[in-house]
């Protein structure tokens, strides 16, 4: 009987583990979208300052949580998210309007679909 209790409780353990972490990985997506919106906005607006400002923020934001998301994320969509993040920053030094919209979009895609995998789904589990 104790095998099976301390089994459930590791199960338990790594279940609620999965659940942090899928909640950490939404956060972090939530608030670099933001702050990418953020920068997308003042920059069609033409706020050049506030627009590098939210950038330069999403780039620190991203840089903090590397250390993290090199461990449990898969590299390439990492390296993905990352060139786009890069991509998004060149389109505003540029202040090419058109390009900061598509750039921003694609940035924002890559950094939901970073949290989106690692959402449980019956066949993530199975």
């Amino acid at each position: 009987m104790k095998k099976e209790l301390a089994a459930a409780c590791l199960l338990a353990a790594f279940l609620a583990g999965a659940l942090l972490h899928i909640r950490y990985l939404d956060r972090t997506a939530d608030a670099l979208c933001a702050l990418v919106t953020d920068a997308e906005n003042a920059a069609l607006d033409g706020d050049w300052t506030r627009s590098e400002t939210c950038a330069d923020e999403a780039s620190a934001l991203w840089a903090a949580r590397m250390p993290y998301l090199e461990i449990v994320l898969r590299h390439p969509e990492l390296d993905a998210a990352g060139d786009a993040l890069t991509e998004f920053a060149g389109a505003l030094t540029d202040r090419d309007p058109a390009r900061i919209s598509g750039t921003a979009a694609m940035l924002r895609n890559r950094l939901r679909s970073l949290a989106d995998m690692e959402k449980l789904r019956p066949g993530s589990i199975l």
